[in-house]
């Protein structure tokens, strides 16, 4: 059994949110050698390193993040607790920004009902674009999207991987090679994300009849027999209209993640937005 103290968390997680040592004792309250004490005391309780320790600051390790992940979880947990003891069961009430792109809202939307049914005085105030909305600047509270590689400053969950296949219409030759058929590629902003250029690298040859500015246009496309496009499994997959003709052609790696900011996520409307959403999510694309 290992001998950490729960004291110790509240620094482990301000020094994992804010980045340095300095940062989190600012943040707390606290002075810079008792943010050092107190980290320094829980890792060596600890049996896999939590922190890569550079000079610019602390940056969680993989087994550091999968940790920051359960750890938040106990931190909302015993904050819950808390509130509840000093002021009851009250519902968590208010409105909620998400953003998340127009390929990722219906698997968002599948779920509203149940949210509603558990949390009915919260208000999910929706905005669907590919264009990135500044969580910083309070464009939105949370945001669920693809990245190869979330801002340190944020709060990142990983929920599931982007997965990119070849789709054709259904009426159409697909017994032909897929350099031979035409093809619907990708303007801005999907063409200046890392799936865009590995869409580009891979069909510049072909011969491109159509171009659209997100997944959602390109499947309508597709659908309409214009030509064959990449699209998410878990888009073209739920498309009655499409034929699949390959998965995993591009390299890449690119996950998918709910993101928050540390000053947000206190809001217990966002906490247990954030909590819901991660689990619901995360089992939509295991099961996927």
């Amino acid at each position: 059994m290992n001998k950490w103290r729960w004291s110790d968390l509240e620094f482990v997680l301000a020094v994992a949110r804010n980045g340095s040592a300095a940062a989190a004792a600012r943040k707390l309250g606290v002075s810079h050698a008792t943010v050092i004490r107190h980290v320094s005391r829980f890792e060596s309780n600890w049996p896999e390193p939590i922190f890569e320790h550079r000079r610019e600051g602390y940056r969680l390790t993989d087994k550091g993040q999968k940790f920051l992940e359960a750890a938040e979880f106990i931190d909302t947990t015993m904050d819950e607790l808390e509130r509840s003891a000093v002021f009851g069961d009250d519902s968590p009430t208010g409105v909620v920004r998400v953003t998340t792109t127009d390929s990722l809202f219906p698997i968002l939307a599948d779920e509203l009902e149940s949210f509603h049914g558990l949390f009915p005085d919260i208000t999910l105030d929706l905005s669907m674009t590919n264009q990135r909305l500044d969580l910083f600047n309070r464009d939105a509270d949370i945001a669920i999207r693809p990245s190869n590689g979330p801002p340190q400053e944020l709060i990142g969950r990983r929920v599931g991987a982007l997965e990119l296949c070849i789709y054709n219409h259904c009426d159409l030759n697909d017994g032909e090679s897929v350099s031979d058929l035409p093809w619907i590629g990708f303007s801005h902003p999907i063409a200046g994300s890392q799936a865009g250029e590995a869409i580009y690298e891979f069909i510049k040859d072909f011969r491109t009849v159509a171009r659209a500015d997100s997944f959602v246009g390109a499947m309508q496309l597709a659908e309409a027999k214009v030509g064959c496009t990449f699209l998410p499994g878990y888009l073209g997959d739920k498309s009655s209209q499409l034929n699949l003709l390959a998965r995993n052609v591009l390299p890449m790696n690119i996950d998918i993640w709910l993101l928050t900011h540390t000053d947000v996520l206190r809001a217990r409307r966002v906490r247990v937005c954030v909590d819901y959403l991660y689990e619901k999510l995360r089992h939509r694309f295991k099961a996927s």
